[in-house]
């Protein structure tokens, strides 16, 4: 049996990614904030061929935060420390994607 895999989010999350790092440098440019209170918020929402997936587990590489996403397959991180992430997508019945 083929898992159909979240494929369609990786370009989502690379749009994410570079939105944070946007926020990130924009903070970084104004000289408002010190280097550790630079942080910024990770959205996104996971969908498959069918919409949106609800109940996905979503995770960031490096870093603890986890979010399961909601009934329209929407998440949000806030207070993301600027830098690269990766996010890990795994849901009941997909092949997990990052």
């Amino acid at each position: 049996m083929n898992t159909p895999a979240l494929s369609s989010i990786r370009v989502r999350l690379l749009l994410l990614a570079a939105c944070l790092v946007l926020s990130a440098s924009q903070v970084a440019a104004q000289g408002a904030a010190p280097a550790a209170a630079q942080t910024g918020a990770i959205a996104g929402t996971v969908r498959a061929s069918g919409g949106p997936v609800a109940g996905a587990h979503v995770s960031t590489e490096p870093g603890s935060r986890a979010a399961t996403t909601t009934r329209d397959g929407t998440f949000r991180f806030d207070g993301v420390p600027a830098g690269s992430r990766v996010l890990q997508v795994s849901a009941p019945g997909y092949a997990p994607s990052s």
